[in-house]
């Protein structure tokens, strides 16, 4: 049978459009159906806190570890027997929490390797987690880490977020490269800029007395020619971002996830993804999260 020019044209219109929509349908789909809107295969670690406070999943080692202080994380032993920090049942923004009671030295530690992205060419990650605090009423006038990636020093291929010192308590997202890459000339950090610093600060108002506040960071094209961004984002909405070049060194041997140091609230949900997540997908955890604490509030 010959089909006139515009019977084909119709037909092939009709085709393309069912294409384009059995392939919209199928995105819709695999978007549903991986939780909190991000791919779960792009979620190397997840500490819940609930149980005993070993990591949910990990890529590497998932056991919890208990240092007497930062300077001894080296001879951090598995376990939380400590009088300072202790897991709560039921009191996270989803089933339990880690909670900081007392000030004092010791902090959490996570062995980095295989649960954090790979220090490689064009290295990108995503933390997220969720924190309780008071900055004004309960935390001490040091500098407060909630949680720092290091294998060196806090200024030396490092990732962090931390309350500054001071009456202010800025909060701060810092992303210190290799030491020798950012700082070559080693010019004292107090003589820095505070514009030169690889950091970005915002208000600790943003953080409620005893409410949940969720902060999520991201970095990618880190070891690549072009400039780097790292960003911040508080309760799903996007911060600001540092945007330089960025070198990052890493011996695995020595890479930790540091909780709680000079820390004293609640931090829970702990979650780090291989790849640089978009401001959609954070947003993603943010109000899934809060949904899923909602309904199990009502249970």
């Amino acid at each position: 049978m010959i089909l006139a020019r515009g019977e084909m044209l119709n037909n092939t219109s009709v085709n393309l459009c069912a294409l384009l929509i059995c392939i919209c349908v199928q995105m819709d789909m695999a978007y549903a159906s991986t939780p909190n809107g991000v791919d779960e295969n792009d979620l190397i670690f997840k500490a819940s806190f609930d149980g005993n406070g070993d990591a949910d999943i990990a890529g590497g080692d998932p056991k919890l570890y208990l240092a007497s202080s930062f300077a001894q994380r080296a001879e951090a032993k598995p376990g939380l027997n400590s009088n300072n920090i202790h897991l709560i049942e039921g009191e996270g923004i989803l089933g339990g929490t880690l909670a900081f009671h007392r000030h004092s030295p010791e902090i959490i530690v996570f062995k980095g390797k295989d649960n954090l992205p790979p220090a490689e060419e064009n290295m990108e990650g995503s933390v997220s987690l969720w924190l309780k605090v008071s900055p004004y009423v309960d935390l001490p006038d040091e500098f407060v880490d909630p949680i720092m990636v290091i294998d060196k020093a806090w200024n030396d291929s490092a990732l962090f977020i931390d309350f500054d010192k001071g009456s202010e308590k800025e909060f701060r997202l810092g992303v210190f490269s290799d030491y020798s890459f950012w700082n070559p000339k080693d010019i004292p950090f107090d003589d820095i800029s505070r514009d030169a610093r690889p950091m970005l600060g915002l208000s600790s108002r943003i953080f409620l007395d005893q409410k949940w506040t969720h902060v999520a960071f991201t970095w990618q094209h880190v070891n690549t020619d072009k400039d780097a961004k790292a960003s911040l984002y508080i309760n799903g909405d996007y911060q600001g971002s540092l945007v330089r070049k960025q070198m990052f060194t890493w011996d695995e041997s020595k890479l930790e996830i540091i909780l709680g140091m000079n820390y004293l609230g609640a931090l829970d949900e702990l979650k780090i993804f291989n790849r640089a997540l978009h401001e959609e997908e954070i947003a993603a955890l943010y109000n899934n999260t809060l949904s899923s604490a909602a309904t199990d509030n009502t249970d």
